[in-house]
């Protein structure tokens, strides 16, 4: 569903691009792009190890199907599709184990180097293994920036400022430590106390004197190379919000059609009783007095309950559903317009 709402095959648009080599060259390569995006389905269940669940019901509190780890795994492989150059990942690792994290932050490298995308993922209390996949580190506390820069430099950033990390003691808890009242036994006697940092506003206030701040910002106040500039107009600002437009999303219509079909036991009862409500309703009004308006306005309000109350039965399904339309729809999946119409439509019987 999320690949078929992201086009489901190589833009148009992009296809535009592939025009620098030579006509063998150009064919080749645009070959290779369209078989990619028609199998990344299939490239991102395999990443992220969900061959074995493929067929599966993802399942709710009520509902059984995956695991916890493979529902995680789920989302974030649907949340994949698209064109996103950026993802912002907050604390993915809770409920899962130490294998399944490393598979998924190993996934999100692989990623972000064969498709150049950046992924920012916030960990709590991640591994060492887990720890080494990153190339750099940011920590935070209480609003303050302590450090930001290359993961292989944080060691040596900190030994200068007189904290240094024991042999078996885990590089990512280390970090954590600094700052809080945890932070004297990495403390190096060889350098001054008084000049050691225990605040996290003064751990900003030294890394912003610092030689990785100070490359850091002259790489973001440098010149933008011209090659930058025809990237970012090129496959960033010609990417539109939506990828289907408002006649084209009958993907989000046939899904609608499909979730209610599978409610089989809601639709045989709502069956059996609108048949019954019909029999007895045309029974006792069988050729009624069409003049009687207090008769009339009886029935049709009868009609109107019985249809409203019916409808009470959805209103646990459309809460539930809330978080899947707010999560796709700022994926830019698809329109609300497009959901609204499909729901509507998909109710009526």
């Amino acid at each position: 569903f999320a690949h078929a709402c992201c086009g489901g095959s190589l833009p148009t648009r992009d296809e535009q691009h592939f025009i620098n080599g030579t006509p063998e060259e150009n064919n080749t390569a645009l070959d290779a792009a369209r078989a990619m995006f028609k199998h990344y389905p299939d490239i991102v269940i395999q990443q992220f190890g969900l061959d074995i669940c493929q067929n599966t019901v993802v399942g709710d509190a009520m509902t059984r199907g995956v695991f916890g780890g493979e529902r995680k795994r789920v989302t974030t492989g649907e949340m994949e599709f698209g064109n996103k150059y950026v993802m912002m990942m907050d604390e993915i690792s809770t409920g899962l184990d130490s294998a399944a994290t490393f598979d998924i932050i190993m996934t999100q490298r692989s990623f972000a180097k064969k498709f150049r995308k950046t992924v920012v993922i916030s960990l709590l209390q991640p591994s060492p293994e887990v720890f080494e996949l990153f190339d750099d580190v940011m920590i935070l506390n209480d609003g303050h920036v302590m450090y930001h820069g290359p993961r292989s430099e944080a060691l040596g950033y900190f030994e200068s400022l007189g904290f240094k990390c024991p042999p078996r003691r885990d590089v990512a808890d280390f970090l954590l430590d600094l700052g809080t009242d945890k932070q004297s036994q990495y403390e190096v006697i060889s350098v001054p106390s008084g000049n050691m940092p225990r605040l996290a506003s003064e751990y900003a206030a030294v890394f912003t004197c610092s030689r990785i701040y100070e490359l850091m910002m002259n790489n973001l106040h440098g010149s933008i190379s011209t090659n930058m500039l025809e990237d970012n107009e090129k496959h960033i600002a010609a990417v539109p919000e939506f990828q289907l437009d408002f006649l084209e999303s009958t993907i989000v219509m046939q899904r609608q059609l499909t979730l209610t079909r599978r409610n089989r036991e809601f639709i045989v009862g709502r069956s059996v009783m609108v048949i019954l409500m019909a029999l007895l309703y045309s029974s006792v009004h069988y050729q009624f007095d069409e003049v009687n308006a207090q008769l009339v306005m009886g029935l049709t309000f009868s009609v109107v309950m019985f249809v409203s109350l019916g409808q009470q039965a959805q209103i646990p399904t459309f809460i539930a559903a809330r978080d899947v339309f707010y999560k796709q729809c700022r994926a830019n999946f698809f329109r609300t317009s497009s959901f609204v119409l499909s729901n509507s439509v998909s109710q009526i019987r």
